[in-house]
């Protein structure tokens, strides 16, 4: 995992995500909701879903693509614990 996270926003388009994911460098962005809370995970494996569907990439976005609800940790969660 990186660090920082790169994340997206819950309403954000699929397009700006798979952007913010090329930018940095990694294959996948966390959703998150307004208050900062995980939503869900965006993946390049979602985008090739929601192209394959035909969906604007422009318009579409990450809360109709995403997987929901993920496993989370804490960063300071040890490999014991998981």
């Amino acid at each position: 995992m990186s660090h920082p996270v790169v994340t997206a926003r819950i309403d954000q388009s699929i397009a700006s995500a798979a952007d913010a994911m090329v930018l940095s460098g990694v294959g996948s962005v966390v959703v998150v909701h307004d208050d900062g809370s995980v939503a869900g995970i965006l993946t390049e494996r979602d985008l090739v879903r929601a192209a394959a569907a035909g969906a604007d990439t422009r318009v579409a976005v990450t809360e109709h693509w995403m997987t929901a609800a993920p496993d989370v940790i804490e960063p300071s969660t040890s490999i014991d614990e998981t």
